[in-house]
């Protein structure tokens, strides 16, 4: 096994657990951003928000994502709120509030600093609503250590993993080969078939393993599973030993 020149990474799940979800939360300080407030109450911004979801779930392909900022543009525009913020100011705003559980999962950062040591670098390509620039800026707040090249994201590349669009894109970005870059990931389906397909090394984050961390194939597709970041420690650990 070769040492890896790039990890990507998953963002939900992945780098971070989200914890409960605060849509009125999320609600409220979205009309509270706006320069006229008064022109709404929350429960109708509310209802606005939750009448869009109910409706693009009828026509969900299951293969695209709406932009948040999209989404916030609709609700606030038909309840009559303006603002001198810009949309992508607002998805930061409502995001946080939303996912203000949202916690780094254990030993990642660890992970991140011994990548940043070993000289590997990293990125984001997640599925998401949120723009690249609004998980960013997550990123940065709950890790502000860690050193992505960039973070990619359905909401604005359109489609979704296991789609290889992201994936094509970021090793062009990276200006390496995919077999080059591993891709951790806790999706089977969108994250170690996705990058597989696009032929990336994936590495199967699930908490429920039965090991710490075993090279294995599932479904006649090769990759590396583990329980806990620590674990993927030790394998890029063990892997510069015996280089």
């Amino acid at each position: 096994m070769k040492i890896p020149k790039a990890i990507l990474f998953d963002f939900g799940g992945t780098l971070f657990d989200d914890g409960e979800h605060h849509l009125p939360d999320a609600v409220a300080a979205l009309r509270l951003a706006a320069d006229n407030p008064e022109a709404t109450t929350d429960e109708e911004l509310l209802m606005l928000t939750l009448n869009l979801w109910d409706r693009l779930n009828q026509n969900e392909s299951g293969e695209t994502d709406v932009q948040l900022t999209s989404m916030i543009e609709n609700i606030t525009k038909r309840a009559g709120l303006v603002y001198s913020k810009s949309l992508e100011e607002c998805g930061i705003i409502f995001d946080g509030h939303h996912c203000n559980e949202r916690q780094p999962m254990k030993n990642i950062a660890e992970l991140l600093e011994t990548l940043n040591a070993k000289g590997i670098r990293t990125a984001v390509i997640s599925n998401t609503v949120l723009s690249g620039a609004q998980m960013t800026a997550s990123i940065n707040q709950l890790l502000p250590e860690s050193r992505f090249e960039f973070v990619y994201t359905s909401a604005d590349f359109v489609f979704k993993k296991p789609c290889g669009d992201m994936f094509l894109a970021a090793t062009k970005n990276l200006g390496l080969e995919p077999k080059d870059c591993w891709y951790c990931g806790d999706s089977f389906n969108n994250d170690v078939i996705g990058s597989s397909k696009a032929g990336m090394f994936p590495v199967y984050y699930n908490e429920q393993a039965e090991k710490g961390a075993e090279f294995t194939a599932i479904n006649s597709v090769d990759c590396c599973v583990i329980n806990d970041w620590a674990q993927l420690t030790k394998v890029i650990q063990t892997l510069y030993n015996i280089k």
